[in-house]
């Protein structure tokens, strides 16, 4: 897992082609002029846009993809993100090959993602993201999830 201020992208482009392609897109968009929901880029990348609201940690279980590497930029308000390499996780459902995600549970680290900072969570890397980033419950988050095909 990387996170790290979009201002820094740069650092992160040697890592793959996609990764470099994900993190230049998201940093030459206005997200103000874009709708919510998938749009299709070059060279099977797919950008999600959304907005929502946080939940408590126990309403949100690990996920872990096969196919697509997350990078995961926050627009706007701040969500809390759990984060544990698969192997240290228990799963809850078999992997599903449409949606691309197995269920986990378990326990790892925390990191917040605020307005500007980005994470890129590859194949190993099981997530937990849209949990509350205060104690003061949930609050709204204006995210952009760029998926970039393994390989």
């Amino acid at each position: 897992m990387i996170i790290d201020s979009l201002k820094n992208a740069k650092s992160y482009y040697g890592v793959s082609g996609g990764i470099k392609a994900g993190l230049e897109f998201l940093g030459s968009q206005d997200f103000s002029k874009i709708e919510l929901g998938r749009h299709e880029l070059a060279n099977g990348l797919y950008c999600m846009v959304m907005r929502y609201d946080t939940k408590p940690a126990e309403e949100v279980q690990f996920e872990a993809h096969r196919k697509y590497i997350d990078i995961q930029l926050a627009l706007e308000g701040a969500e809390k993100i759990e984060c544990a390499e698969i192997s240290t996780l228990k799963p809850t459902t078999e992997y599903d090959a449409g949606s691309d995600a197995q269920m986990l549970e378990g326990s790892g680290d925390w990191v917040k993602l605020g307005a500007g900072t980005f994470a890129i969570f590859m194949p190993q890397d099981a997530h937990r993201p849209s949990v509350n980033a205060c104690c003061c419950g949930s609050g709204s988050v204006y995210k952009a999830v760029v998926k970039v095909p393994v390989g």
